[in-house]
């Protein structure tokens, strides 16, 4: 998949402003760790995201400039690999106790 489809797909689910655990992404994606890595250095050197250890968010401090960026690249289209996946499967949360 290419990097602009996951980072895509990442900020599809970072826009909940929650933190979300690498592992998630793998697990959501079925993304291998290159493409996973690949995405976040993208979102991170951008400063569109944070990173507290295993764990990214979408940063609190987007500009205008960020939401140009964020705007741009969600005019992508949907990967062939991720048009199989129910819509259902990608946007469901975990319930909290």
């Amino acid at each position: 998949m290419s990097t602009n489809n996951v980072v895509f797909e990442f900020l599809r689910v970072l826009f909940d402003k929650e933190w979300h655990e690498l592992y998630e992404m793998h697990t959501r994606f079925r993304l291998n760790a290159v493409e996973i890595h690949d995405a976040l250095t993208v979102l991170h050197k951008l400063e569109i995201i944070e990173r507290r250890d295993m764990e990214v968010r979408i940063s609190a401090n987007l500009t205008e400039q960020h939401f140009s960026i964020i705007n741009k690249l969600s005019k992508t289209t949907r990967p062939v690999k991720l048009a199989e996946v129910p819509p259902e499967l990608l946007t469901r949360r975990k319930k909290r106790v």
